[in-house]
């Protein structure tokens, strides 16, 4: 097993470059992410293991990373300071595009595995964003009305989006349909446990509990209405 160390920072994510099958990307943060700096790690898996090849400082932690998959130098974070920053390895020290829209802590980024010409961010003030790199601004966001913790787009549909959240709902978002009163959701699934009926065969089993949070979400590859997810309740 290969390991490397990240000394003073915590891992919150680690990615695989869709371009090269030994290059990893990790975001990190101080102090758990309750306060101080965060550092995006470029990783090699090389013959003596795994080796860092470049590395960048951020001001607040990363909670999120994706590469892009359009330039196989160029991966996003998702900041702590709301921030959303694109950064391109062959460019020291400094992002080279970065948006702040977001009223909060951003959680998750992701890529248009499809199309490849957008992005998305989710963030704690309960919203998602969606972008194109070469814009200034967002192209359009998407009100969830609680914390977002992931969000993603369909690896089978360009226009599909999907998220999870603190009130612990999957939603189902198609850009495709007029924004109108519901913008563009299709379906809000609630994903908690059922509680437990009452009576003997509860006996000796926690007590029933509300919707709990939803922390993360994926998509099946291979079958195009499948999608996994993981909360609070275990």
């Amino acid at each position: 097993m290969l390991e490397f160390r990240t000394p003073g920072f915590n891992g919150y994510a680690v990615k695989y470059s869709p371009f090269f099958d030994s290059r990893l990307c990790v975001s990190t943060g101080a102090n758990f992410g309750l306060v101080g700096n965060g550092r995006l790690y470029i990783l090699g898996l090389t013959a003596n293991g795994i080796e860092c090849e470049k590395f960048f400082e951020t001001q607040d932690c990363i909670f999120d990373t994706a590469w892009s998959e359009a330039h196989e130098n160029q991966l996003l974070t998702a900041g702590g300071d709301g921030s959303v920053k694109l950064f391109d390895i062959g460019v020291n020290e400094f992002p080279i595009a970065s948006w702040q829209e977001h009223g909060k802590e951003v959680f998750s980024v992701h890529w248009n595995l499809v199309t490849k010409g957008t992005f998305l961010s989710s963030s704690w003030d309960g919203t998602i964003k969606i972008w194109a790199p070469e814009s200034k601004t967002s192209l359009m966001t998407l009100p969830i009305h609680s914390c977002v913790y992931s969000a993603q787009f369909s690896p089978h549909q360009p226009d599909i989006v999907t998220s999870v959240s603190r009130d612990s709902h999957l939603r189902v978002y198609d850009l495709r349909t007029p924004a109108s009163a519901s913008n563009h959701l299709q379906l809000a699934i609630p994903i908690h446990a059922l509680p437990h009926r009452s009576g003997i065969a509860n006996v000796g089993r926690l007590p029933a509990a509300g919707p709990t949070e939803c922390l993360t979400h994926d998509w099946n590859k291979y079958r195009s209405t499948v999608v996994a997810t993981a909360g609070v309740d275990g």
